[in-house]
Formats: structure tokens, C-alpha cells, sequence
């Protein structure tokens, strides 16, 4: 259609305009030199996050999140290479880009590709960074700035406090059951507003050049690539997420129960031995405490949880536990009621990894309001939100069984698949 001759020529062609794209443009939408310090503060950083990491008083402190992603590439003939960029984890060959982004989602640099080998790690990726001053990154941050990061960051924490910066990552359980209150509530706050950075990774897994096994002959273009899509992403799409006229309240009601403590587990729970007391306990259906519990509505459910991935989540436990995915039927729901404090209830719930875990979440209620809950899983201690465990139960007690128009599952489908399956594979062993 072109008229041109060969395979080559179409290859300097497009080696020609992705320099230009990248001399041209990808230097005014992407990169720390782009973009100034007061810029992203007053521009691209939003209202909740600035509450949650700097307490709504600092205008001067850059809040950006770093997280790493993956970009699937063939084996390779080199043996050398294969080693380096076969990642144990994944149990591929990959490299490495790493994200920088706002509280925006808007993308303030990329950085890489990395080998992703077992000597670079996403800290181990994150200290060559910072020591190497990468895209000018330490001219651009300044002291007490804080960086976002998830766990995998723990051995570069030290670096990024030894050059005046602050790191806000979720602990780590350290061979507890259990996070604290405080901490599961101090988590709570950074995922809260870390999603954007995993967000960014999604939109750049929407070129399908990026999403796919990438051919070994293009990684010498790998990195202007990504600039490209990245700038492109940067210029023609909106920000992941905008400020609120309710940001601010929100945040402050966050600040308020950051430190609280779990009175439930503490007062209940624990002083009545009410976690290990199972003769306490007595198995009800649900419809037994039918007007026990107040009516909520999908606001209601999304200020108890200060998010949406648990509600998401609490469909799937509810079918589980009602074995149908005709929730608005008359079911059959055990409840454990309390024989001592008759509005204390747990609901037992199958943990979705595991056919050896189940889970208690706790529920303290009147018929107006949900007073508390707690939840025996790694967060379920906390008060700032809730796990999806009790979100399932609240959100089936409180409001689906109150519906009733039915939804289309096709996970019913699934289901009944499922078992054909296991009946199938059950019948061969006696074969």
C-alpha cells in the first residue's frame, strides 16, 4: 500500500519517528525534568493523601508512590542473560521498569528497564536509583518528601532515611498471627491512597506490545518505548483520580480512628475469653436476628469500609457461605450468636486460599447502628475500615437479603462446572 521495498526500510522508518517522538516529545510529558516539586504538590497531589501522610498542614511535601512492574521477554540463547533476567518468583525471564507516579496517578518518571534476577530486587532496584541519582531524582526530591512504597522496598528504607527522606510502607507480621490495631489502621492509610501506582501499571499493560511476551530482537528500543507510552499516557489521559469536596472529611475521620484501638477485641473478646470459649456460643439461622441488625444502604457499607475492593470481595464469601448465588432466595445462614451478650455475633467464613482456614469475623451491633467488629485474619484487628470478611457479613446481613431483585451470576455456572469436575475426577480414582 506504502509502496515500500522492503522489511528494512519499514524498520528505519519506524526507528526514525520513535526517535523523534522521543527527542520531541516524550522530554515535555514525562521524566523529573518535565515536571517542578510545586507543580505536583499543588497540582497532582490529592486531598486525602495529603491528609493521610502529612496530616492536611505541610504545602511544601512531595507525596509520590514507586512501585515496580513486569515486562515478559523471550528466553534468550545467552546464557548469561537468560540467568539475568530469569525471575525466581515469577518463574520467567522479565525485566523490570520502575513507576514513579503521583497521588494522581500521574506518571512523574520511568525509570529502566532492570534485569530481574535475584540480586535485583525491587530495593535493590530502588538503591541504585537513589545512588546513582537516576533522572536527576535526588535534585528533584527534597528533604522529608515521602516515598510510598510496598514491602518489597523494606532493605532500601535505610538508604532513602539516610539521605533525609521519609518511606511510608505497611509492616510486616514478623511471624505473628496478627497485626495490631495500630498497624493493620497505619496500612490501611498507605494502600488507601498506593492503588494509583498499580493503576499506572494497568494503563500501560493496555498497549498490547507491553501486555504480550515482547521479542528479545526489540529490548535495545525497550526503554524509549516506554517513554513513549508513558508520555502518551501523561498528554492524552485523565488523572486516575481527582480530589473531592468530601476528601477532607474523610481524611479527618480517618485521622481520628488511625490510632484507635479495638475496643471489641479488647473489652469482648478478650476479657471474656470469648475467641477460644466456643460453649458460648450458640448456631443460629440468620433470619432469627433479622431485625436485629440495621438496614444499611451502599453509602452506608462504603463509609464502614473506606474502600470498595472489600465490598467487591464480600459477594463471593456470601455464596460460599449460602452455597447459591441466588442471594435475594430464602437461604440457609449460620450465625453464632452469643449466649452472654446476645448482639455479639460471628459469622464462620472459608478463607478463599486456603480449604484449611476459616475465619470468625465479629460483629457488635444494635438495630441502629454497627458499633464494632473484629476478625481473626491478619488485618481483621483494625477499626480503620474493615477485612472482607466482615464486610461480607455485614453487607449480606444488612443489605442483600433485603433485596430483592436477582442478579445474573455466571459464577453459578462455574460453580456447577466445578463440581461435575470434582465428581468426575473422584470416579476415575476407583478406576
Amino acid at each position: 500500500m506504502f509502496q515500500i521495498a522492503d522489511k528494512r526500510t519499514v524498520s528505519r522508518i519506524i526507528n526514525s519517528a520513535r526517535q523523534a517522538i522521543a527527542k520531541s516529545f516524550v522530554p515535555d510529558n514525562l521524566g523529573f525534568g518535565h515536571v517542578t516539586r510545586e507543580n505536583v504538590i499543588g497540582r497532582h497531589t490529592t486531598t486525602i493523601a495529603r491528609e493521610l501522610m502529612c496530616g492536611g498542614d505541610s504545602t511544601d511535601t512531595a507525596i509520590i508512590i514507586i512501585d515496580g512492574t513486569y515486562l515478559y521477554i523471550q528466553k534468550s540463547r545467552n546464557n548469561e542473560f537468560q540467568r539475568k533476567t530469569f525471575n525466581l518468583y515469577k518463574k520467567r525471564s522479565l525485566l523490570k521498569p520502575m513507576m514513579i507516579v503521583t497521588t494522581t496517578g500521574y506518571i512523574a518518571a520511568c525509570i529502566g528497564p532492570f534485569i530481574s534476577d535475584f540480586n535485583n530486587n525491587d530495593a535493590a532496584i530502588m538503591k541504585d536509583i537513589l545512588l546513582r541519582n537516576t533522572d536527576h531524582i535526588l535534585s528533584w526530591l527534597k528533604e522529608h518528601d515521602i516515598l510510598v512504597v510496598d514491602r518489597w522496598f523494606r532493605d532500601s528504607i535505610g538508604v532513602m532515611k539516610a539521605l533525609g527522606l521519609e518511606a511510608a510502607m505497611p509492616t510486616f507480621l514478623d511471624g505473628r498471627r496478627q497485626f495490631s490495631a495500630e498497624e493493620a489502621n497505619e496500612s490501611r492509610c498507605i494502600t488507601k491512597i498506593r492503588w494509583v501506582v498499580e493503576a499506572a501499571n494497568r494503563r500501560l499493560k493496555q498497549f498490547k506490545y507491553f501486555a504480550n511476551t515482547i521479542q528479545n530482537s526489540s529490548l535495545v528500543y525497550l526503554e524509549s518505548d516506554m517513554s513513549i507510552a508513558c508520555a502518551l499516557i501523561n498528554h492524552y489521559q485523565p488523572p486516575m483520580t481527582r480530589s473531592k469536596l468530601e476528601d477532607e472529611e474523610i481524611g479527618v475521620q480517618i485521622m481520628q480512628l488511625r490510632q484507635q484501638k479495638n475496643k471489641i477485641q479488647l473489652v469482648l473478646l478478650e476479657e471474656n475469653n470469648l475467641i477460644r470459649r466456643f460453649s458460648l456460643w450458640e448456631i443460629i439461622n440468620h433470619t432469627e436476628i433479622i431485625d436485629g441488625l440495621p438496614i444499611m444502604t451502599k453509602d452506608d457499607l462504603g463509609d464502614l469500609t473506606f474502600g470498595v475492593f472489600q465490598l467487591k470481595r464480600a459477594l463471593s464469601y456470601a455464596e460460599e457461605r449460602c452455597s447459591t448465588t441466588n442471594l435475594t432466595s430464602d437461604v440457609a445462614s449460620s450465625v453464632h450468636r452469643c449466649k452472654i451478650i446476645p448482639n455479639l455475633i460471628r459469622i464462620p467464613t472459608q478463607s478463599a486460599h486456603s480449604n484449611r482456614v476459616t475465619y470468625h469475623p465479629t460483629i457488635y451491633f444494635t438495630d441502629q447502628a454497627i458499633l464494632g467488629w473484629r476478625c481473626d485474619c491478619f488485618t481483621g484487628a483494625r477499626f480503620l475500615g474493615c477485612c472482607s470478611h466482615i464486610a461480607s457479613a455485614i453487607w449480606f446481613l444488612s443489605y442483600q437479603r433485603w433485596q430483592t431483585q436477582q442478579r445474573h451470576m455466571p459464577s453459578g455456572v462455574y460453580k456447577k462446572l466445578s463440581y461435575r469436575f470434582d465428581t468426575s475426577l473422584r470416579f476415575l480414582c476407583f478406576v
